[in-house]
């Protein structure tokens, strides 16, 4: 059997994404009556990879006739840095033509712009991986979380007008980095 490096995860940090954890009872642990448990418990978990939970564009963007200039707020299922990320994401279009987008950290409670309906996450939720980050739903607000700023969300839009051209589209590039918590 192959040795692995075992970490401990201190219960407040949340589970780095994209990895399987094993989980065992140690040799000698006891349950509340003092009974020494069996060796025979073992299960696994493995956390989500970094995602896209949504986007969502505050103007109608027309397939045969689209804006020069679309708007993307786009949600993530970690936090992700708006200036790191600008490296990751462009606009392509069917022959190939790439225009570098401009991305800013969303902030709904300034920018009516970067706001974000929860029914465009696919769990419809704009929470982040991590267990630590919660929302608080207010009664005054009819049982709805206040908007605040959230670092798992990015405003993207082109950095100079689209050119003429066929099926532009918002890509984000492979190895897109998540901040790492202290």
């Amino acid at each position: 059997m192959a040795e692995h490096a075992q970490r401990r995860v201190r219960s407040e940090e949340p589970l780095p994404l994209s990895n399987t954890f094993r989980f065992a009872f140690r040799e000698g642990a006891k349950d509340m009556a003092g009974e020494t448990l069996g060796n025979d418990f073992e299960a696994t978990f493995s956390t989500p990879a970094l995602m896209v939970k949504g986007s969502n564009s505050n103007t109608y963007v027309y397939r045969e006739d689209a804006t020069a200039l679309p708007d993307f707020n786009v949600l993530f299922n970690a936090d992700i840095d708006a200036k790191e990320a600008a490296k990751f994401l462009s606009f392509v279009n069917s022959d190939g033509a790439t225009v570098a987008a401009s991305v800013v950290q969303a902030d709904p409670v300034r920018q009516t712009l970067h706001r974000f309906p929860r029914y465009r996450s696919n769990d419809q939720s704009l929470l982040t991986w991590s267990p630590a980050v919660y929302e608080k739903v207010t009664p005054s607000l009819g049982g709805r979380a206040p908007e605040v700023a959230r670092q798992n969300q990015l405003y993207v839009k082109p950095a100079q007008p689209l050119p003429v051209g066929y099926g532009w589209k918002l890509v984000v590039g492979e190895g897109l980095p998540t901040p790492r918590r202290a």
